[in-house]
């Protein structure tokens, strides 16, 4: 009896018959810097997805196209670029891309002590700016210090960061965040304050791919304010089954990445959200 039983937990792991332990898919998922931190909580969620970085979007749709990954985080304007060779991609497009549905990379947003721009013109030490210069938030980091009269903003990891803030040694902290990122919840609890910039954001031309908008609560008890936001999009190669779309698709759903508000590039043949959840 035991040895009958034996064989039949053997046979159901040989075969993964349903019922007998099957085993969850894993995917993986490529994204350049500007886009890491919203892939890596896409990638938690995702039957433990595994997120490779790259060196940028161009590198992380190469991946996709060698089927290194499912799935891959661009920002709009390089997908735009990427269906239409424009840009860095230099005449070689990728039309068998499709966008599962877009995603919010980021929110520019300078942090300090001060509760407003011109409070925090006055105080002591430099704008630290997490990211690295020719970025997106990098060149909004440095409009801002050049508006306010306060000298470059530095280039700091995130660790940086949150040390010269509790030593009172910056300003300000700038960068991008997301809802319940890690730096911006211990910047709050630092006595951070998120900073209007709204007046300032309406008088420049924002970088590819932001656009101003509504902010998303990034931590409890955040005040209600417009400021420049990134975003991206998820895709996959049209090959990939719909059955893993649609699983990213939900997933994707029920996190706050997830963002319809900047008008979207369409890709060739795009499927929308709810013709890739229906079924």
């Amino acid at each position: 009896m035991k040895r009958a039983l034996a064989l039949m937990l053997l046979a159901c792991a040989l075969l993964a018959v349903p019922g007998c332990g099957e085993q969850k898919r894993g995917y993986a998922i490529a994204a350049g810097p500007e886009g890491l931190a919203a892939a890596r909580m896409l990638g938690e969620k995702l039957a433990g997805g595994a997120v490779a970085r790259a060196a940028g979007s161009k590198a992380a749709l190469q991946q996709l196209a060698m089927g290194s990954c499912e799935f891959a985080v661009v920002t709009e304007a390089q997908l735009r670029d990427a269906v239409t060779g424009g840009g860095e991609f230099l005449g070689d497009s990728y039309l068998d891309l499709q966008r599962i549905d877009s995603m919010l990379l980021g929110v520019f947003l300078p942090v300090s002590k001060a509760k407003t721009l011109e409070e925090m013109a006055f105080l002591r030490g430099r704008v630290a700016c997490i990211g690295q210069k020719g970025d997106g938030a990098f060149a909004l980091a440095e409009a801002l210090c050049l508006e306010l009269a306060l000298d470059e903003p530095l280039e700091v990891s995130a660790e940086e960061a949150l040390r010269g803030f509790e030593s009172g040694e910056w300003a300000a902290v700038a960068g991008l965040f997301l809802p319940g990122d890690e730096t911006i919840s211990r910047l709050a609890e630092l006595d951070g304050n998120a900073l209007d910039i709204s007046s300032f954001a309406e008088g420049l031309s924002l970088p590819p791919s932001m656009a101003l908008s509504n902010a998303p609560e990034l931590f409890e008890g955040m005040d209600a304010l417009r400021a420049p936001l990134f975003y991206g999009a998820l895709v996959c190669d049209q090959s990939l089954p719909q059955a893993d779309r649609k699983k990213a698709a939900a997933v994707l759903v029920g996190l706050p990445i997830r963002s319809q508000q900047m008008p979207s590039y369409i890709v060739p043949e795009e499927t929308p959200l709810t013709t890739a959840m229906a079924g």
